[in-house]
This record gives C-alpha cells, sequence and structure tokens, in this order.
C-alpha cells in the first residue's frame, strides 16, 4: 500500500526523544514505530580517545547482555576505513581474525561508475589528487573468527566499523576436536596441536554456513543480480545512517530484520553511532548505561 503524504512527512524526521537521562548520550527517533532506531554524537572520526574508551566500554556490556538474549554478534570493517591508521594492524591480525572479503552498501545505492578519461586525464595532469577510496564500492571485512572485545579495540573510531546481531544458527556449530589423550602426552605433538588450532579452523569453517550470508544478498543485492561480481560476493549487508532507515518504505525497513535483531554501526554521515532494532525486540541500553555509570564512567561531551 502506497505511503500517504502524512505518514510521509512523519518519517522524514529524526527528533530527539525526551532528555531522558536513562538513555543520554542516545536519542531515540519518536513519531516513527517501523523500528526502534537511536543516535548518539561523537566529537569527530576518527573519535576521541576518551569517547572512544567510553564507547568500547559500552559495547562490552551491551553486547553481553544481548549475548544473554541468545543474540551473536558479527563484526564487520569497512575496507575504505583502512587507511592510513588501520591497516597494519589490520595485517597483522589477519592470521587470526581472517577476514572476509564482502560488500556493503546503503539500501537502493546505486554501485559506483568506472572512472572516465576526463577523471583519468585529471589525474595524469596533475589537476586532481588520487583518493584510494573514490569512486569505489564500500568493499568491507567480516571477522570470521568472532574475537569482539579485541576487533572492536582495534578497529572501532575509524568511521567504518559495524556489527549486527543475529539469532544463533545450528549450521554453524562445529563439533568438538577429540584429541587422543596420548598425542597431548606428546610434548612435541602437544604444542603442534596447539599452535594449529584445530578447533578454531573447524569453528570458521563452520561459521561460513551461516544462513545470514545467503540472506543478506537477497535482502540487500537484489539489484545487483546482473552485476559481474555479484555471484563472487559471500555476502552484502547494509550500511545504515539515520536518514536512510528514516526515508526507506515501512516494508522494506521490516526485512530488514528478518536478517537481523539489531544493527550497530559508526556513521560518519550522521557524525556518530546509529543503532537500530527490530520493533519489540527489548534493547538493554538504559541497563547498560546504569552499568556504566555504576562504575563511575559518564560519556565525555569532548
Amino acid at each position: 500500500m502506497p505511503e500517504t503524504t502524512e505518514l510521509k512527512a512523519r518519517r522524514t524526521r529524526l527528533t530527539p526523544a525526551s532528555e531522558s537521562h536513562d538513555l543520554l548520550p542516545w536519542r531515540r527517533a519518536t513519531d516513527f514505530d517501523v523500528c526502534q532506531l537511536y543516535w548518539m554524537p561523537v566529537s569527530s572520526f576518527p573519535m576521541r580517545q576518551k569517547q572512544r574508551m567510553w564507547i568500547l566500554r559500552f559495547l562490552d556490556v551491551f553486547a553481553e547482555k544481548l549475548a544473554r538474549q541468545e543474540l551473536c554478534c558479527e563484526q564487520f570493517l569497512q575496507m575504505k576505513a583502512l587507511h592510513p591508521d588501520l591497516l597494519k594492524p589490520f595485517i597483522k591480525t589477519a592470521k587470526e581474525f581472517n577476514p572476509v572479503f564482502g560488500l556493503s552498501r546503503r539500501p537502493g545505492e546505486a554501485m559506483p561508475a568506472l572512472p572516465d578519461m576526463a577523471y583519468v586525464k585529471e589525474l595524469q595532469e596533475g589537476r586532481r589528487a588520487y583518493d584510494h577510496s573514490e569512486g569505489k564500492p564500500n568493499y568491507c571485512y567480516w571477522f570470521l573468527y568472532r574475537r569482539g572485545r579485541e576487533q572492536r579495540e582495534l578497529f572501532l573510531g575509524h568511521g567504518g566499523f559495524t556489527a549486527i546481531f543475529v539469532k544463533p544458527d545450528p549450521a554453524t556449530k562445529a563439533p568438538e576436536v577429540a584429541i587422543p589423550k596420548r598425542a597431548l602426552r606428546n610434548p612435541a605433538m602437544r604444542e603442534l596441536i596447539e599452535k594449529s588450532s584445530l578447533q578454531g579452523m573447524l569453528d570458521g569453517a563452520f561459521a561460513l554456513k551461516a544462513g545470514f550470508l545467503a540472506q543478506s544478498k537477497e535482502l540487500f543485492g537484489a539489484d545487483l543480480r546482473d552485476a559481474p561480481e555479484f555471484e563472487g560476493l559471500p555476502y552484502i549487508v547494509p550500511l545504515l545512517d539515520a536518514n536512510t532507515v528514516l526515508r526507506q518504505p515501512v516494508d522494506e525497513v521490516a526485512r530488514w530484520f528478518t536478517l537481523f535483531d539489531v544493527y550497530l554501526g559508526e556513521s560518519p554521515a550522521d557524525q556518530g553511532m546509529v543503532l537500530a532494532a527490530k520493533k519489540g525486540r527489548k534493547l538493554p541500553i538504559a541497563e547498560t548505561l546504569a552499568a556504566l555509570r555504576e562504575e563511575g564512567l559518564t560519556y565525555p561531551a569532548y
């Protein structure tokens, strides 16, 4: 059913909720009931250290509380955010985290066109400086091995970090690796087994069976089916900002939450963090903030 003019008007603004001390620094979009939508400001990207440390602690507690609601955290990093500060830690931890290449995009956003000859000529003549991120799709990496806090501590704060919280997928449950006790009694064999991390590799292999991967392509890449790179992409995840959420059709937004229950990401377009959740999902925002206040932590304004 087409949206009425009144509904469109109502859904195109982000109005701060009452300045409840239970939710600050988060602000909720009011007059909007398609999903739960929150925004939190940051001073800059890269984030200032005091704000970044508070947000890291918030996410630690928030993710733990969502885990008790049986939601798993999947984390992603924008390729464009790697330069200049994150490339070295990304390469250094690649074996440990096993980043899997894919695509993120704003729903409905067209893929960037290839550079034309005028652009190339401007580069050749020095009239345009080369920008590694210009004209490229928003490729990203999914961390196959879940190392929540470690990955956030390394990569959050540069405007390219996203987390989605999904229901556990039975297909990703790897069997336990049975190591014969005799092998563990052999010092040389024990060292080899511990270094090889057999269980970790098996967990990673089963993680690739996650249903959200193929489903994400159906939800966020249906219009890209004819693109040459579509088949080679293991997943396509959304890149959300407040305006994108508010301006999408109601049915479309509701469909997103068949993939995940909670979305949390850095949003340079909003100069802050965006948090979106399925309608009716209990979000432990107030409880998390209360826990931080008990630790003596308040969100720094600078």
